[in-house]
């Protein structure tokens, strides 16, 4: 899917020429992508070790973890996409 979405970007800077804000636009959304591949090559590194220690104890109710791992993660990703929205 990285590449996929690397090369309509390629495609679209040699055939459509885009000017200033467009052709950051697109450069963001390359940025975007790398980040995003980064973000679940770790998550999958996370999943292996969950597998390897899913028999331990656990240090603290799972539901507050997971609470507060969901408020996270929904707080980042509106604020990324509230700033992709006003640099368009």
């Amino acid at each position: 899917m990285e590449f996929d979405i690397e090369n309509r970007c390629m495609k679209l800077i040699a055939l459509q020429q885009p000017m200033a804000v467009d052709l950051r636009t697109i450069g963001t959304c390359m940025k975007i992508i790398t980040d995003f591949d980064r973000i679940s090559d770790l998550a999958g590194d996370i999943a292996e070790i969950v597998v390897q220690i899913a028999d331990e104890p656990h240090v603290k109710p799972l539901i507050d973890i997971y609470r507060g791992c969901w408020r996270f993660r929904k707080a980042c990703f509106l604020t990324v996409l509230r700033c992709f929205r006003l640099e368009i």
